[in-house]
């Protein structure tokens, strides 16, 4: 099965099951893909994060409910997963420019019209047609187990230019690691946090030693899990006007990950910044970009 087909059957779910408690990380468990790679996965593909997708449907079918039925506000709020009428009211002033009472006083159906049900047939039929004008050259690698030293911190990763001064951040500082075992710069993104608003992940910055006896103060260890990964590139600056290294990975995942059957069920990727990589700000810096597989 391809990943926009379990795309498919994700939203699927989600408005089958829209009047019930759904648990996303079940849903996600049944396709065999990690949290992790589903979550990217899906904003790159449908252009909004799994949970503004189910905010939508749920309002979408709440506002449909208020039309056409003359049950209280409050046991529609309830119905589609909303806790209470002040909730509802909240996400239909977002997403519908009205309350729920004005909205049904005065509804407009043109207003739901970017809170319908997404139309994966016509994405697939989208990609099915870019095949073959799109190409990304890929290789399946493995991977030893690395000990990397370095900083890690919370990022949203929609902030290139965020990437950009951390690495910087950290350049200035990699002299205080000794037992440095090679010199190559790692950029790992793990842990996501599907809680938070917008969602989160850990970002570690670092190099690989081959002692973690003597770790600097204000630096921490991270273990790179060896493996099986999809290994791709990045071309050209980390961050400029007409793109970032981010762009890049909605790019594979659209593209790329989405229309192929590879088992993403390893919760991390990696950047590789070694010797072609020039600088941050080079259009002819090349950074390696690794995929978890399992």
């Amino acid at each position: 099965m391809t990943h926009i087909q379990k795309l498919q059957d994700f939203t699927k779910l989600v408005e089958d099951n829209i009047e019930n408690e759904i648990n996303i990380d079940n849903i996600i468990n049944d396709l065999y893909i990690s949290k992790f790679h589903f979550y990217r996965l899906f904003k790159a593909v449908i252009g909004i994060s799994v949970n503004e997708y189910i905010k939508r449907i749920r309002v979408y079918y709440s506002a449909i409910r208020i039309i056409n039925s003359r049950e209280s506000l409050l046991s529609t709020a309830v119905k589609y997963g909303f806790s209470s009428h002040e909730l509802l009211s909240r996400n239909f002033k977002k997403y519908v420019g009205l309350t729920p009472k004005q909205w049904r006083n005065n509804y407009d159906l043109k207003k739901l019209d970017d809170l319908k049900p997404y139309n994966i047939e016509s994405l697939l039929l989208s990609l099915k047609n870019s095949n073959g004008q799109i190409s990304v050259k890929d290789d399946v690698v493995n991977i030893s187990e690395k000990c990397l030293v370095g900083i890690e911190t919370l990022t949203t990763e929609d902030k290139p230019l965020e990437i950009l001064r951390r690495i910087n951040y950290f350049l200035k500082s990699v002299h205080r690691i000794d037992d440095i075992a090679e010199e190559i710069l790692y950029r790992v993104t793990h842990s996501i946090d599907t809680k938070s608003d917008p969602i989160q992940y850990r970002e570690f910055i670092g190099v690989p030693v081959a002692d973690l006896n003597n770790i600097p103060k204000g630096f921490e260890s991270y273990l790179l899990k060896g493996g099986h990964y999809l290994k791709m590139e990045h071309k050209g600056k980390i961050y400029d006007n007409s793109g970032s290294i981010i762009d890049t990975y909605d790019f594979i995942y659209r593209y790329k990950i989405s229309s192929s059957e590879y088992k993403l069920n390893m919760d991390c990727n990696f950047e590789v910044y070694d010797e072609k990589f020039i600088s941050p700000d080079s259009d002819d810096s090349v950074t390696d970009i690794y995929l978890g597989l399992m």
